[in-house]
């Protein structure tokens, strides 16, 4: 999560990513900006580059299902790989087995 502080650094390193050729057709941003003061910075890069935003996609999700999805995923400290206890299970996990995880706090 990005604090407001880092948002001038994380809107430069977009200004700069967004120049490269792979981007020439567009781009998506994933999670940003998550605040009205980031979007603005947004705007205020896209404005001075010669582009604006062109189209906003929201995604509802049930609480649920996002409770599902971020309280089951595993970092093996290691490697840095990601694991889902349901969708994606590392292969040394035999069927049936269930690893030792803690139990995701899901207050708020």
């Amino acid at each position: 999560l990005f604090t407001l502080s880092a948002t001038p650094q994380v809107v430069s390193i977009i200004c700069d990513r967004i120049k490269e050729a792979d981007c020439a057709g567009g781009f998506i941003l994933d999670g940003f900006p998550r605040t009205v003061a980031q979007a603005k910075m947004l705007d205020a890069m896209l404005a001075e580059a010669g582009t604006k935003v062109k189209f906003v996609l929201a995604l509802e999700v049930p609480d649920a299902v996002l409770t599902e999805r971020i309280c089951g995923r595993w970092v093996h400290k290691a490697s840095g790989r990601s694991y889902h206890v349901r969708f994606a299970k590392p292969k040394s996990l035999k069927q049936g087995m269930a690893p030792s995880v803690k139990k995701c706090s899901t207050t708020k």
